[in-house]
């Protein structure tokens, strides 16, 4: 036997041994081969032949080969243009824009310019956005030139900022700035709050001159970014409103609270201890009390019923002398709150009309306990 024929079955014999290894293999295959491959990938291998149909079929990923081809998860021009030459695949809804945008959603430039230069698919500027909201500095730069300054001579989308800064991404910002982007709303500052990147909101507010208003600090609020709100006091910020508190209640951001209340003065109304009696934070109904907080409407006992927190609902009742109301028996009763009901019933919380409860026990008419499963059905 020749050298190159020596070479060419220990080749054949390599080959045949992976083959093994992937077909019949299952607890290495299964381990670390499937997991690594998303669903698209596995679908080309269900697509082998039927040994490869077999070994999905039996595995833990057999529902995945089920779904459509997902050409955000496409990873090479070949993938890509299965799914371009294939459209009867495509969902009803789709045209080439709709592609496009799904092809920027891979992240990979290449992939872009191969649908974009050497098929012409059709597209538009949420290209750009895409890009913006990965991160993806050269992504945004080819659509910028190809698209908007080449082809369609579009102005800039607001949303390009707002998803830089909901995302983090200061580099995008600054080159927007470089490219004299005017599209800026208040929803960027907003955005780079609400995530807590500082150093976006600063870039924003003091280079690119974006505007703020109100709904910066309520969304900074709603995930307990500290630090932004320092920072707007240090700029001096003057734009709150009630949203901020009520956000800072309802996710159980303390810190936020007090800093809200005693630093900034920002002002709270009933809707703050709603927030709180809705997730169930009792601490944040203690510091309401310790501070002589008195807005207290029906609405927050009814939240601490149909969600189940007995603690809340009884704090309330008991030490904030909040309202009650027929409706926090409602709820309770129509989610199942059986312990909230109990309470509710024996310290007796007014009930609904036409409801009795009589030596322990609630009578509730027909109609009611019909809706109630219905709802519980929901």
């Amino acid at each position: 036997m020749s050298g190159e024929e020596e070479i060419g079955r220990m080749m054949i014999g390599q080959r045949d041994s992976l083959w093994d290894v992937i077909a019949k293999c299952d607890d290495v295959c299964f381990t670390h081969i499937l997991p690594r491959l998303n669903r698209t990938d596995l679908k080309f291998l269900y697509g082998v032949n039927k040994e490869t149909r077999a070994l999905i079929k039996r595995s833990p990923r057999a529902d995945d080969v089920k779904n459509a081809f997902k050409v955000s998860e496409m990873s090479s021009i070949s993938t890509l243009e299965v799914a371009w030459e294939n459209r009867w695949l495509w969902p009803s809804y789709w045209d080439e824009r709709i592609f496009c945008r799904k092809v920027a959603e891979t992240n990979k430039l290449e992939l872009l310019k191969w649908i974009r230069e050497e098929k012409q698919c059709e597209w538009d500027y949420v290209p750009i956005n895409v890009a913006a909201q990965k991160g993806n500095l050269e992504m945004v730069k080819y659509c910028c030139l190809k698209y908007l300054h080449e082809e369609a001579k579009a102005p800039w989308g607001s949303g390009t900022a707002d998803l830089a800064a909901e995302n983090g991404h200061l580099h995008i910002l600054e080159y927007l700035v470089e490219r004299k982007y005017d599209q800026y709303y208040e929803f960027a500052c907003a955005s780079a709050a609400k995530f807590g990147h500082l150093d976006c909101l600063k870039y924003l507010h003091e280079t690119a001159k974006a505007p703020w208003d109100s709904g910066t600090a309520a969304l900074e609020a709603q995930n307990g970014h500290l630090h932004i709100l320092e920072y707007l006091v240090e700029r001096e910020y003057d734009e709150y409103d009630e949203g901020a508190c009520a956000n800072a209640a309802e996710f159980g951001h303390l810190d936020c609270l007090m800093y809200l209340h005693e630093t900034v003065k920002a002002p709270w109304n009933s809707y703050t201890a709603n927030g709180a009696a809705l997730s169930g934070h009792l601490h944040i109904l203690e510091y309401l009390v310790e501070r002589k907080y008195n807005i207290y409407v029906e609405t927050a006992c009814q939240y601490a019923a149909k969600f189940g927190h007995l603690d809340c609902l009884k704090y309330l009742h008991k030490t904030a002398r909040a309202p009650l109301d027929y409706l926090a028996v409602r709820e309770a009763h129509k989610k199942n709150q059986t312990e909230c009901l109990r309470y509710l019933l024996d310290n007796y919380g007014p009930l609904p009309y036409g409801w009795r409860y009589e030596h322990g026990e609630l009578r509730v008419p027909e109609s009611e306990v019909f809706s109630s499963s219905e709802s519980e059905s929901e």
